[in-house]
């Protein structure tokens, strides 16, 4: 394992609002070790199976291609966990990984696939997302992926692939309508579940096609 770090300062608005970025961290082509400052960082893994830990505040964790565990710690943090790219008119994936995505405290963006449009068919596989503490956004690609929203008021998308989503406490709001059957738990609190006809589904409030 090799730990890179690369200090500069940068703005980055892959997020809601623009945030100062106190250091730029890179990975390598092989399996690194990264880990963020006190200060608000963007942290890139790359190719290769990374760890890569935010640190205080907010983030920006992108584990590229390989099978990633990325853990945002406290703050409000953007964990994608596969990247993708456009090439002229076309989108490039990098998503050969099954990653594992940990939000931790605050209120924090997960996305499995960080893809602005639609890859090829076969490439996205299995993530595992968890929410954790705070209103987290979290969000499946095409594979059979697991989404658990943890404590608080959490929004859960699947898109495509058989998957398993868990609200957790708090009121959340869930969709896995996608052609595909999925199994879903609400959750304590007041729910609301956008669903397939054939989706397995328990403890929610309020169901909608």
């Amino acid at each position: 394992m090799r730990r890179t770090f690369i200090i500069g300062l940068i703005m980055v608005f892959a997020v809601p609002t623009a945030v100062a970025i106190a250091a730029d961290i890179r990975g390598t082509d092989g399996p690194d070790v990264l880990s963020g400052t006190p200060a608000p960082d963007q942290i890139l893994g790359l190719r290769g199976d990374d760890q890569i830990n935010g640190g205080g505040e907010r983030d920006l964790l992108d584990g590229g291609s390989g099978n990633d565990t990325l853990r945002g710690e406290a703050g409000d943090d953007d964990l994608k966990g596969d990247s993708c790219r456009t090439q002229g008119t076309a989108i490039v994936c990098s998503t050969a990984g099954s990653d594992v995505l940990f939000g931790g405290e605050g209120d924090d963006d997960i996305d499995g696939e960080a893809c602005e449009g639609d890859c090829p068919a076969g490439t996205s596989v299995a993530d595992r997302l968890y929410g954790e503490g705070g209103d987290d956004d979290l969000r499946g690609d095409d594979g059979r992926d697991l989404l658990s929203g943890g404590n608080g008021r959490d929004t859960l998308v699947g898109f495509g692939g058989r998957d398993r989503l868990s609200g957790g406490a708090g009121n959340d709001s869930i969709n896995s309508r996608d052609g595909v059957r999925d199994t879903v738990n609400c959750g304590a609190g007041r729910d609301i579940l956008r669903r397939d006809r054939a989706d397995r589904a328990v403890g929610c409030e309020r169901l909608r096609r």
